[in-house]
């Protein structure tokens, strides 16, 4: 027989984890709604989160000559640039001086404008929330109050064996779960490998300037030269290029290519590389 702690103990571990395991199905299920229109920064948010929105806006900066990439001080804000575009407004309303790539993304990752991407879309059903991952982070830490709690109480009762056993694989379990919750729902999940598909369109993807970056982020903008020079003319590393971030454009069905350039047929990156930039299709063509 268990003494009375121990039985205590069990109970209230094995109820902490069953809520923690349903409370996550709960998030992960999170009903959406199948009526909506996802904007280039909605869709950027669903591959990358923040730091792909501030990219993707980035991109469409440059793209649109509202930002001058320079190999020598990196990137500059045109004379009188303005954007509508919320993301991009606050993008160039803090480039007073020249800024890398990588210092605006830190700059305005946590912005307002940027934050505000990721709530509409969890009112859409299709990411998690903050509210969602500090419910998920109280649970788990009742289970390690409690999984620190076992060790007095092996030190001053005796347990059986089969005790112990139970004891440790709920411990066990209780780690491997402590990941905590994905940025998107099981809806966004779905909707992501829409977008590559191409079952799920967006507007602005059929220029590949903006779904490459949206997609597959900055290190995969298609002019080379630009693309470098928003480093501080540094390039970034040769397996930061090959290797995939959100995922591959599926198609240039809504582009042409020129002669001297192909799309990358995979239309997944889990298990091969996207093509560089030297492969990709022209954002001019």
């Amino acid at each position: 027989m268990l003494p009375v702690l121990e039985i205590l103990w069990f109970a209230l571990f094995a109820l902490d984890v069953v809520l923690l395991v349903r409370l996550r199905r709960r998030i992960r299920s999170r009903p959406s709604t199948s009526d909506f229109e996802l904007s280039a920064s909605e869709a950027a948010f669903l591959f990358g989160q923040q730091d792909r929105v501030v990219e993707t806006a980035v991109a469409k900066l440059i793209r649109d000559g509202h930002i001058r990439a320079t190999r020598s001080v990196g990137l500059v804000r045109v004379e009188g640039a303005q954007s509508s575009d919320p993301v991009e407004a606050t993008v160039l309303s803090g480039l007073g001086a020249p800024m890398s790539v990588n210092a605006i993304v830190k700059a305005h990752r946590g912005s307002e404008k940027v934050l505000s991407v990721g709530e509409e879309l969890a009112d859409l059903g299709l990411c998690t929330t903050d509210r969602d991952r500090a419910s998920v982070k109280e649970f788990y830490g009742h289970l390690v109050i409690l999984a620190l709690l076992w060790v007095p109480i092996t030190l001053t009762s005796t347990i059986s064996g089969p005790g112990l056993l139970v004891a440790v694989v709920l411990v066990l379990y209780a780690v491997s779960i402590r990941s905590g919750v994905s940025p998107l729902t099981k809806a966004g999940e779905d909707t992501v490998a829409g977008i590559r598909s191409g079952s799920v369109k967006v507007p602005g993807f059929d220029d590949l300037t903006v779904a490459d970056v949206a997609m597959r982020g900055f290190r995969f903008y298609p002019d080379a030269e630009a693309r470098d020079a928003a480093y501080n003319g540094r390039p970034p590393s040769r397996r930061a290029r090959s290797s995939c971030g959100g995922g591959c454009s599926s198609s240039c069905s809504s582009s042409s290519c020129s002669s001297s350039s192909s799309c990358s047929s995979s239309s997944s990156c889990s298990s091969s590389s996207c093509s560089s930039s030297s492969s990709s299709c022209s954002s001019s063509s």
